[in-house]
């Protein structure tokens, strides 16, 4: 008998987790597909209805960001502050559109030593959503060319803090970072 209630216990539990989980994904496809709306600004497509970025108004200025995602994009709402994104995203003066990384090869500083990857360099667009073009680009490098090195740096990947950095001067025009 001990045997059959734990048995159902270990049931429950895992009909209690699978549901769990399944309402966890549809939450994070509803999230996903809320940014569907601004996705046509990183491939350069005006989007309609979509509120102006005006440069020169100094206030802020809401942005998402969206990463590549093989020949899609998807949004990373964790990279930004909160208070730089819109409520929803199709509220967003802003999209910005960071391409997949590319890594960073520093060469062999003698015959004994190989070239190796030290860093990883990452273009990044910032597009006005309601006209598609481009408000500024650049490319963001995770970390300095380390020249020659005693021992092999360790490659670090673009970190959030560079592409706020960046990114600031477009975004909190005002200055209230």
């Amino acid at each position: 008998m001990p045997v059959l209630v734990l048995t159902l216990l270990f049931a429950l539990l895992i009909v209690f987790l699978a549901l769990h989980t399944a309402g966890g994904v549809r939450r994070s496809q509803a999230v996903v597909a809320s940014y569907d709306d601004v996705l046509p600004a990183c491939e350069g497509q005006a989007v309609k209805g979509a509120p102006p970025y005006e440069a020169t108004v100094v206030r802020l200025h809401p942005v998402v960001l969206l990463r590549r995602a093989g020949s899609g994009w998807a949004p990373d709402p964790s990279a930004l502050p909160a208070t730089w994104m819109p409520d929803e995203p199709a509220a967003a003066e802003l999209v910005l559109c960071l391409e997949a990384s590319l890594p960073l090869t520093a060469p062999a500083c003698s015959e004994d030593s190989a070239p190796a990857v030290y860093g990883y360099a990452t273009t990044a667009r910032l597009i006005a959503v309601a006209t598609g073009e481009t408000v500024a680009s650049s490319v963001l490098n995770s970390a300095p060319d380390p020249g020659c090195w005693e021992t092999e740096p360790e490659a670090a990947p673009l970190r959030n803090e560079q592409v706020q950095a960046w990114l600031a001067r477009f975004v909190d025009a005002g200055g209230d970072e």
